[in-house]
């Protein structure tokens, strides 16, 4: 019997979708055939500025290098990782089933667009036609099932041989708070809550330091975090956002507002702490950790043991290939 032909799409190579199209490639590529290209690469004319036209020969040798895809092929099932691609996208593909993701939880998604409507004329205007929306997180799940009959829960992963704890870590007075990721997106709030919390906090416990990490190699990430004590997350609109898995398999604990996979991984007081949206609130979290190192040592503990069984690649590809089976049933 031949093997289903799917082909994933993301926005840029090394970016959130391209490391989830590889992982779902890397567990589930015995069962089917897939196929992956970048819509960075393929952008309509009349989104093309000059300075992308002046570097669009590069990218047609990296798409040679690091795509896979058959023009002549019939595909079983298109999934667009991020919803806004079909709007980008200058290819024409032959499917038979295509799905569209939605990985932040703020509506519009992600605000990339200038939207006044309500979420069904979204659906109408974005979404459609597709054979199903693609939930990066059960909160979105629940939200779109109210608006749409066919949602499916799929989410991220971490590497979970990459991300373990590693035994050199720096002996240092110093109290670690780190934070990962694009600071300039105003939802995840780096700028407005993380970084005046940890000064707060500093003022107080002057062993408190805040260390970010802003761009680099997945790859070198357990290295960061083998430096770092707690994490803090104070995002309003992510799925993830991912550095709470990955972190948490390096056993390191975060406080988090009560969003994204936080919502679904959290345990209050057993392996991290949710904590209001304001600084002094995010204040007084680092603080009483920096005070109870007996508490720090069991949400580490805890928190480790958690990703490492529910939220490694191995199992996290069972909702892709659940949403993959029933499209083709």
């Amino acid at each position: 019997m031949n093997k289903p032909n799917i082909l994933l799409i993301a926005d840029k190579p090394n970016w959130a979708y391209d490391h989830m199209a590889n992982y779902i490639i890397e567990e589930l590529g015995h069962k089917y055939n897939f196929y992956k290209i970048y819509a960075h690469y393929h952008k309509k004319k009349e989104l093309q500025n000059f300075d992308y036209k002046i570097k669009q020969p590069l990218r047609k040798i990296k798409a040679k290098i690091y795509e896979n895809y058959n023009k002549n092929l019939h595909y079983d099932i298109v999934v667009y990782l991020w919803w806004f691609i079909p709007e980008i996208l200058d290819m024409k593909i032959s499917f038979d089933y295509q799905v569209k993701g939605i990985f932040t939880e703020s509506f519009p998604p992600g605000k990339t667009v200038d939207f006044n409507g309500n979420e069904k004329e979204f659906i109408e205007r974005y979404i459609e036609p597709t054979n199903g929306i693609i939930a990066g997180n059960k909160n979105i799940f629940n939200y779109y099932s109210k608006f749409y009959k066919s949602v499916y829960y799929a989410t991220g992963a971490t590497d979970t041989k990459l991300f373990k704890p590693l035994s050199n870590k720096k002996e240092s007075l110093d109290f670690n708070v780190c934070w990962t990721g694009n600071p300039n997106r105003n939802f995840k709030g780096f700028f407005d809550f993380v970084e005046p919390a940890v000064k707060l906090a500093q003022s107080k416990r002057p062993n408190i330091k805040l260390i970010t990490r802003q761009s680099g190699s997945m790859k070198t990430l357990p290295l960061f975090y083998s430096n770092v004590d707690l994490m803090v997350n104070a995002s309003i609109g992510d799925a993830g956002p991912g550095f709470i898995i990955d972190a948490g398999a390096c056993g390191i604990p975060t406080i988090s507002t009560d969003t994204g996979f936080a919502s679904e991984i959290i345990k209050d007081y057993q392996n991290g702490l949710f904590v209001d949206r304001n600084i002094e609130a995010i204040s007084e979290k680092i603080i009483e950790l920096y005070d109870n190192k007996e508490l720090l040592n069991k949400l580490s503990n805890n928190i480790r043991i958690d990703i490492h069984r529910d939220w490694g690649h191995n199992t996290r590809a069972n909702d892709w290939d659940n949403v993959f089976k029933d499209l083709l049933s």
